[in-house]
């Protein structure tokens, strides 16, 4: 939960360490989504670089691809909703 508006929040944590903010910033994951914007893909709300680990703050979906295919079975997608 995000300390400041109470918004429920997902948080990645990186294992690799990183000792400037600079290193943050070029990690290939955070350069690829800081520039998607997309409204089905999960937008990342904030980097944060703290002991010199790196977490990303996305939205928090109520549901993954995975739980929504197992709840489809018998029922693709059709093409409109895969596009």
């Amino acid at each position: 939960e995000d300390t400041l508006t109470g918004e429920v929040v997902a948080v990645k944590k990186f294992k690799q360490r990183y000792s400037t903010w600079e290193e943050c910033m070029k990690d290939p994951e955070v350069k690829t989504l800081i520039q998607l914007v997309h409204p089905n893909i999960v937008k990342l709300k904030e980097v944060i670089r703290q002991s010199d680990f790196m977490f990303m703050i996305f939205e928090l979906l109520d549901m993954d691809l995975g739980k929504m295919m197992k709840q489809r079975i018998g029922n693709p997608f059709s093409e409109d909703e895969i596009k």
